[in-house]
């Protein structure tokens, strides 16, 4: 998996760190601390995806045993609560509410929440310098696969497929803005990376031809375009779009405009995250984000003070400049 370039800073006096972004991990007053085995941290992270909302037990019960709970599965629910009070050191962190249980924690104590976060400021301030900071920040939250230890779980796949494209469109930003600074050559080792990992998307490919072109390494570029085409045919039985074609066409031509911008970026952008212009790639395939629901249904991710229509950050679609 392409993570982040650093981990995540670890600000003064959080007193409490859910992770969600890899192995459903805990720490207190920055000490690791034991969830005990799967079931009971499956409990946990059932519940930090709706953090403050209510769970009711029979929900909690139907999602940690799979539909086919044991006779005493409310009173074994009952003990792994006691037990998550206790390694989290806070007894009205993990509280019983009406029909069920609720986490009440700060929103910047979830991993997920500050990745939210920081990728969201990032697009607020468009392809500059310090956006890029702000993605490294947010990239650094992930550790592997959300909730690793749940991955199969129907409730867990939601949220996990939302944070994956979530981390990808960051990515994508992140490239985005190596490329506006003529850092193509860092930027080409991190895509061909991320494009083996993810080889369907088209938004990659793309960086990845531009960077390895500016790197003077056209037949690579080349490669990698007929690479794409081919997976793109097998798997999904499409071409490349238009934009990536032209793409091709301009290396092939050594357009002028392929080369790396002359004037760098100022640190700040007083502009937003710019729309793709039609040229283009959009990322293909790719999914949709959950919306809200009341009831404790994980099919959204209930954080809390959540950027309202943030959404992922769409690729600024470095085109030929």
């Amino acid at each position: 998996m392409t993570l982040g370039a650093a981990g995540p800073a670890r600000p003064a006096g959080r007193t409490l760190d859910i992770r969600l972004l890899g192995p459903i991990t805990a720490e207190r007053d920055g000490e690791p601390v034991s969830l005990g085995g799967p079931r009971q941290r499956a409990v946990l992270a059932r519940l930090a995806l709706v953090v403050g909302h209510v769970v009711t037990v029979d929900r909690l019960v139907d999602d940690v045993w799979g539909g086919d709970p044991p006779a005493t599965a409310v009173n074994t629910l009952q003990s792994y609560v006691s037990l998550l009070r206790r390694a989290l050191g806070n007894a009205q962190a993990l509280r019983r509410e009406g029909p069920g249980y609720l986490l009440a924690i700060d929103r910047d104590a979830l991993d997920a929440a500050r990745f939210e976060d920081r990728v969201g400021e990032a697009r607020a301030l468009g392809i500059s310098v310090d956006a890029l900071g702000l993605l490294d920040a947010g990239l650094g939250e992930w550790r592997g696969p959300v909730m690793a230890d749940v991955a199969d779980e129907e409730w867990a796949r939601s949220a996990a497929v939302r944070w994956e494209e979530l981390r990808l469109a960051a990515l994508e930003m992140r490239f985005d803005i190596l490329l506006a600074t003529a850092r193509h050559r860092e930027a080409a080792a991190g895509l061909e990376r991320a494009l083996d990992e993810n080889p369907l998307r088209e938004g990659f490919a793309r960086q990845l031809m531009i960077a390895l072109y500016r790197s003077d390494r056209q037949a690579d570029a080349l490669r990698t375009f007929s690479r794409t085409r081919g997976v793109l045919a097998d798997e999904l039985g499409l071409d490349p779009s238009p934009a990536l074609v032209a793409l091709q066409s301009a290396i092939l031509n050594h357009d002028p405009q392929l080369a790396a911008p002359a004037v760098p970026l100022p640190v700040t952008a007083a502009r937003s995250h710019p729309a793709e212009p039609a040229a283009a790639a959009a990322p293909r395939p790719s999914s949709g984000s959950p919306t809200a629901t009341s009831n404790g249904d994980p099919s959204p991710v209930a954080l809390p003070g959540r950027h309202s229509g943030q959404g992922p950050p769409r690729s600024s679609g470095v085109a030929p400049s």
